[in-house]
């Protein structure tokens, strides 16, 4: 009896460790639940979140990845969650410049990290390449960024939306194979994204600089460069 129990031990103890990060991964991921529609929501209401709406998701993506902290998807959501805030920042609040690049750049190592746990994830890719740009950061590793982000999702509609960003951030910085790039993705957004791209542009006030290097009588330059917004 004793020579069977010892040995049990061993597996009782993996079966043990297999429910105690079963659990814990489990309790990461309710935390993060309601952040998932939170972040819905914000999308369909096309509004900004409130500032205590923002830190309330960002503690509860906090305690996810306190108890999984190796979860790329996790790891998105807060450097998301970094970008929401960076906008949401109004020009009268007098934010200091410095806590706004603090949070583009640490949205930049949030993305670099689910990136070497997730390589071929897109819009990890496609996040870096928005952050560098932000950060008026036009390297070498900004342009494997939007090559990537380009080769791994062409068809992803939040890599579209994040490229035509990276594209009004950047258009006067870009090289031919670059603009090329991102006309390409432009071409490619408009067939299910053309509104929230155009209002981005008009926002920016780039639409014109970029309708300029658009080639006529394409999709892109038909739904971006003509008529009203959506």
């Amino acid at each position: 009896m004793l020579k069977r129990t010892l040995l049990l031990a061993p597996l009782l103890l993996v079966l043990l460790l297999v429910c105690v990060l079963a659990l814990r991964y489990g309790l990461a991921d309710i935390g993060v639940y309601s952040v998932r529609y939170q972040l819905n929501d914000w999308h369909k209401q096309r509004q900004l979140p409130d500032p205590s709406g923002l830190r309330g998701a960002m503690a509860k993506v906090d305690r996810a990845l306190a108890l999984d902290p190796r979860n790329p998807e996790y790891l998105e959501m807060k450097a998301y969650l970094y970008w929401l805030r960076i906008l949401a920042v109004a020009p009268e609040s007098q934010a200091p410049l410095r806590q706004v690049a603090d949070w583009s750049a640490a949205a930049a190592a949030l993305h670099r990290q689910a990136i070497d746990l997730r390589p071929r994830w897109p819009a990890s890719w496609s996040g870096l390449a928005l952050m560098k740009a932000y950060q008026q950061q036009w390297d070498q590793e900004f342009e494997q960024a939007l090559a990537k982000a380009a080769e791994l999702g062409p068809w992803e509609p939040a890599v579209q939306i994040q490229l035509a960003l990276v594209a009004q951030l950047s258009w006067a910085q870009l090289g031919p194979d670059s603009r090329q790039l991102l006309v390409a993705n432009f071409e490619r957004g408009v067939r299910r994204n053309a509104g929230i791209i155009r209002r981005n542009l008009e926002a920016g006030g780039m639409r014109a600089t970029v309708c300029f290097s658009l080639p006529r009588g394409g999709q892109a330059f038909a739904k971006l460069c003509q008529g009203t917004s959506e």
